[in-house]
């Protein structure tokens, strides 16, 4: 059920290839059914919510006998409730991924409140968030089994009434096909030059990337930021870099296919990620495993991934000074990298695709197995 177009075909496409039977019900910019070779049918976003939700819940029930496990992989409001429904009338085994807190990312998002992850969770709000953060914990709490991504997730949907016993901590995989590009070419092909600093986020107030504009301000003209990503504060952020006069080095990529971020991450010298709030950070990971430094604040997942100068640096969140020192020590070679950068192509290796699929299968057959 629903959930990132990425995860959600690997994981289908890997239990398909060890027999087990796969059904697909996802909501997407257009309606219909296809097999590829399992079946998918998708419910088109354009209709209005109550008839989409309707039409979810009639295709549940309707394709009842083709399976015995509902995954779901959405939002609370748009597929979580429909499954609870389907757990009890239909007596199904209910495994939800949780891979973020939605009701605070929303009320953030919207400008409703200022609190980090963190401080929102003991606090309390007007009738929409509260109902949006009701629907959430019902959800985890009548779930038979829960899968986070990471050790910080776990904690906040236990937090959310979920038992300890029923959440599992499965990294996600982040997987490379064919021999990476060499460094010096991908510099080449991108007709990098100069001293080069790269971010990939989406552009919403809680990833920090105005602090990385204020940090490069700081450096000579060879220095130059990339940002990689949109979203709802671009037109903030080029008017900062304009005020700072930063625009010829401040560059907007816009969002790029995965192959294309893995080639600048290549010819990228530091990827620095400021954020105040990660779950499981897959370009972390992919960063780590391309070869450059990462510099990552010290907020929510990113200790689980970035050990700090083992390899990569951990900095308090959006401490522009503590960055600044790091980035000129990488850049003057007083920061030896190499070791660094090894340790951390190495640590990657746990975050393999068939280890992911492995737990995943070892969880659902728990479970089945338990009678949950």
């Amino acid at each position: 059920m629903g959930g990132p177009a990425t995860y959600v075909s690997q994981i289908t496409e890997a239990l398909f290839k060890r027999n087990y039977g796969i059904t697909v019900i996802t909501l997407s910019n257009k309606g219909g059914v296809k097999r590829v070779p399992f079946l998918i049918v998708r419910i088109s976003r354009r209709i209005p919510r109550i008839l989409r939700l309707l039409c979810m819940l009639m295709q549940i029930l309707r394709l009842r006998g083709r399976y015995d496990i509902i995954y779901d992989n959405g939002c609370a409001w748009d597929t979580g409730i429909l499954c609870v429904v389907a757990k009890y009338v239909l007596k199904k085994v209910y495994v939800v991924k949780v891979t973020g807190d939605i009701p605070w990312e929303y009320a953030r998002s919207h400008g409703l409140i200022r609190e980090d992850i963190n401080d929102f969770q003991d606090k309390k709000y007007g009738f929409k968030i509260e109902l949006l953060r009701r629907l959430q914990n019902l959800v985890v709490k009548k779930a038979d089994l829960i899968i986070t991504p990471s050790m910080y997730l776990r904690n906040l949907v236990v937090g959310w009434g979920g038992y300890q016993e029923k959440v599992n901590v499965i990294h996600n995989a982040v997987e490379f096909h064919g021999e990476m590009v060499a460094k010096e070419e991908a510099r080449k092909v991108l007709n990098y030059t100069g001293k080069n600093i790269m971010t990939v986020a989406r552009l919403v107030p809680w990833k920090g990337t105005d602090t990385l504009i204020d940090l490069v301000s700081k450096f000579g003209e060879e220095t130059i930021l990339r940002i990689v990503g949109d979203g709802p504060e671009k037109e903030k952020l080029m008017w900062l870099a304009q005020e700072k006069n930063l625009v010829n080095r401040i560059l907007f990529i816009g969002i790029l296919k995965r192959e294309d971020v893995l080639i600048h991450l290549r010819a990228s010298d530091i990827f620095i990620l400021d954020s105040e709030y990660e779950g499981f950070s897959h370009v972390l990971v992919e960063a780590m495993k391309c070869g450059v430094p990462v510099i990552a604040s010290d907020a929510c997942g990113n200790p689980e991934i970035v050990e700090d100068g083992v390899d990569g640096f951990l900095v308090p969140l959006h401490d522009s000074p503590r960055m600044e020192g790091i980035v000129r020590g990488i850049f003057d070679g007083r920061i030896s990298t190499d070791e660094v950068v090894n340790s951390a192509f190495r640590k990657c290796e746990k975050y393999s695709f068939e280890k992911m699929i492995e737990e995943t299968e070892s969880a659902f057959k728990g479970i089945i197995r338990h009678g949950h």
